[in-house]
């Protein structure tokens, strides 16, 4: 009977019981967590749409409004370059989810605080966004859950991409931060990557081999010419177009001179990168017209 009992004790102690391959090693985690940190805007999208609410996030001021409302209440533990490891260790979590590349030199610290996974979601492709939420949803015990999201944007994107103008040009997905750059989403960027998979042809390709993100002048620009141009603005922030606007090699860009110029929310286009963000952005280049070539008015 007591041999029977310890047996039975030992299952459903290993019930939850699961070990997750990431970049930085392999992590054992015995039990389903319950209390999860999160340090990139990619793991707070994704952890809130297999519905679980983190206990602790790294974020900045202007963070994407979905997110803001999603986790409205939730402590943040610093921004996603410089969490603090002593807020973190104040929440007691049992899982940590990381940035390969922001906090490959803190994984050792975070992992003495909580088993921590590490996957490179800030500079991933859109596949990279897909794989991290399918490895979420068996660290979390909710694969179920993260299927049915990821079998959703994969009919959605088809559905969109049976609306796009096989006959248009290329294009340039450009951020504009308020910091006088126009930072270009090459092809191997997920926003670049998406922008292919809906059927619009991306002319950046990524300057590195983990430069998918890059600056270019308008000389650049203009020597690329595209015939559409995503542009990732926030209202009523300074950007590079305030000197550019009104310079004769802007004006005579082909995307300027068609009226092909397409501008949305730099906090959602260019930051939040998780299943909810992707699926929002998708539907925003179908709803503005981007996939069809259709000129703005």
């Amino acid at each position: 009977m007591k041999s029977f009992l310890t047996l039975f004790l030992a299952l459903t102690a290993s019930a939850g019981a699961v070990s997750i391959k990431h970049d930085l090693g392999t992590v054992d985690l015995p039990n389903t967590p319950k209390r999860v940190v999160v340090l990139e805007y990619a793991y707070a999208d994704d952890v809130a749409a297999l519905g679980l609410k983190p206990v602790g996030w790294a974020r900045e001021a202007d963070v994407p409004d979905y997110l803001g409302r999603q986790l409205a209440g939730v402590p943040s533990i610093g921004t996603r370059a410089q969490p603090s490891l002593e807020k973190i260790l104040a929440l007691k979590p049992d899982l940590i989810l990381a940035d390969t590349g922001r906090h490959k030199g803190l994984y050792a610290q975070l992992s003495k605080i909580a088993p921590t996974i590490s996957l490179n979601v800030f500079r991933s492709d859109y596949q990279g966004q897909l794989d991290a939420l399918g490895t979420l949803g068996r660290a979390l015990g909710r694969e179920p859950q993260a299927q049915r999201l990821l079998d959703e944007q994969a009919r959605l994107l088809a559905k969109s991409r049976l609306l796009a103008n096989n006959g248009a040009g290329g294009l340039l997905v450009a951020a504009l931060p308020p910091s006088n750059l126009f930072v270009l989403h090459s092809r191997e960027s997920v926003i670049g990557d998406l922008m292919g998979r809906l059927g619009r042809t991306n002319l950046s390709t990524s300057a590195g081999k983990d430069d998918n993100l890059y600056s270019l002048d308008l000389e650049g620009v203009a020597a690329l010419n595209p015939a559409t141009l995503v542009l990732l603005v926030n209202p009523g922030e300074h950007n590079v177009l305030d000197s550019w606007g009104k310079n004769p090699v802007w004006l005579r860009l082909r995307a300027v001179q068609s009226g092909k110029v397409f501008t949305f929310d730099r906090d959602l286009w260019s930051k939040a990168r998780g299943i909810q963000a992707l699926g929002q952005i998708t539907r925003q280049a179908v709803s503005s017209g981007l996939l069809q070539d259709q000129p703005k008015r």
